[in-house]
Protein backbone atom coordinates (compact mmCIF):
# COMPACT_ATOMS: atom_id res chain seq x y z
CA UNK A 1 0.00 0.00 0.00
CA UNK A 2 1.03 3.52 -0.63
CA UNK A 3 0.33 5.84 1.55
CA UNK A 4 0.71 10.09 1.30
CA UNK A 5 -0.62 12.10 4.06
CA UNK A 6 -3.28 14.57 2.96
CA UNK A 7 -3.88 12.40 0.15
CA UNK A 8 -4.67 9.29 1.04
CA UNK A 9 -3.71 5.24 0.23
CA UNK A 10 -3.14 3.64 -3.25
CA UNK A 11 -3.53 0.50 -3.79
CA UNK A 12 -0.56 -0.55 -6.24
CA UNK A 13 -0.87 -4.72 -6.54
CA UNK A 14 3.46 -4.85 -7.29
CA UNK A 15 4.61 -3.27 -4.19
CA UNK A 16 6.15 -6.07 -2.10
CA UNK A 17 5.77 -3.80 1.35
CA UNK A 18 4.19 -0.56 2.64
CA UNK A 19 5.96 2.70 0.97
CA UNK A 20 5.40 6.45 2.25
CA UNK A 21 5.76 9.32 0.60
CA UNK A 22 6.31 12.62 2.41
CA UNK A 23 6.04 16.03 0.42
CA UNK A 24 7.97 18.99 1.54
CA UNK A 25 6.82 22.67 1.86
CA UNK A 26 8.46 23.60 -1.26
CA UNK A 27 6.70 20.01 -3.29
CA UNK A 28 9.35 17.91 -3.32
CA UNK A 29 8.89 13.91 -2.64
CA UNK A 30 10.62 11.96 -0.49
CA UNK A 31 9.70 8.27 -1.03
CA UNK A 32 9.93 6.11 2.18
CA UNK A 33 10.46 2.20 0.89
CA UNK A 34 12.06 -0.96 2.16
CA UNK A 35 13.49 -1.96 -1.33
CA UNK A 36 14.62 -1.18 -4.42
CA UNK A 37 11.39 -2.73 -6.41
CA UNK A 38 9.39 -0.73 -4.09
CA UNK A 39 10.98 2.67 -4.24
CA UNK A 40 11.25 2.59 -8.17
CA UNK A 41 7.74 1.70 -8.82
CA UNK A 42 6.26 4.30 -6.54
CA UNK A 43 8.89 6.63 -8.55
CA UNK A 44 7.60 5.83 -11.48
CA UNK A 45 3.84 5.65 -9.85
CA UNK A 46 4.37 9.73 -8.64
CA UNK A 47 5.89 10.72 -12.30
CA UNK A 48 3.20 9.50 -14.18
CA UNK A 49 0.74 11.26 -11.71
CA UNK A 50 2.36 14.04 -11.09
CA UNK A 51 4.00 14.64 -14.67
CA UNK A 52 1.92 13.27 -17.15
CA UNK A 53 0.97 16.74 -18.79
CA UNK A 54 4.43 17.27 -19.43
CA UNK A 55 5.60 13.60 -20.73
CA UNK A 56 2.60 14.21 -23.01
CA UNK A 57 3.80 17.42 -24.38
CA UNK A 58 7.10 16.25 -24.60
CA UNK A 59 6.06 13.02 -27.00
CA UNK A 60 4.05 15.11 -28.97
CA UNK A 61 6.70 18.10 -29.70
CA UNK A 62 9.66 14.97 -30.60
CA UNK A 63 6.39 13.85 -32.72
CA UNK A 64 5.31 16.73 -34.10
CA UNK A 65 1.66 16.78 -33.29
CA UNK A 66 1.41 19.73 -30.89
CA UNK A 67 -0.96 20.97 -33.17
CA UNK A 68 -3.52 18.65 -32.47
CA UNK A 69 -4.22 19.98 -29.05
CA UNK A 70 -3.02 23.38 -29.70
CA UNK A 71 -4.11 24.67 -33.68
CA UNK A 72 -2.66 26.58 -35.78
CA UNK A 73 -0.52 28.29 -33.50
CA UNK A 74 1.62 25.23 -33.47
CA UNK A 75 1.58 24.00 -36.89
CA UNK A 76 5.07 25.40 -37.25
CA UNK A 77 6.50 23.92 -34.62
CA UNK A 78 5.09 20.82 -36.06
CA UNK A 79 6.30 21.04 -39.73
CA UNK A 80 9.99 21.54 -38.19
CA UNK A 81 9.77 18.78 -36.03
CA UNK A 82 8.53 16.51 -38.53
CA UNK A 83 10.80 17.33 -41.39
CA UNK A 84 14.05 17.23 -39.12
CA UNK A 85 13.70 13.19 -38.66
CA UNK A 86 13.53 13.10 -35.00
CA UNK A 87 10.80 10.70 -34.97
CA UNK A 88 13.21 8.48 -37.43
CA UNK A 89 15.71 8.76 -35.13
CA UNK A 90 13.69 7.67 -31.26
CA UNK A 91 12.35 4.67 -33.64
CA UNK A 92 16.13 3.83 -33.98
CA UNK A 93 17.10 4.47 -30.70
Amino acid sequence: MLSIPEQGAYAIPSLEADVQVVYTEAGIPHIYASNDHDLRTVEGFLVARDRFAQLELYRRFGLGQLSEIFGDVALRIDVANRSSGRSEVADRI
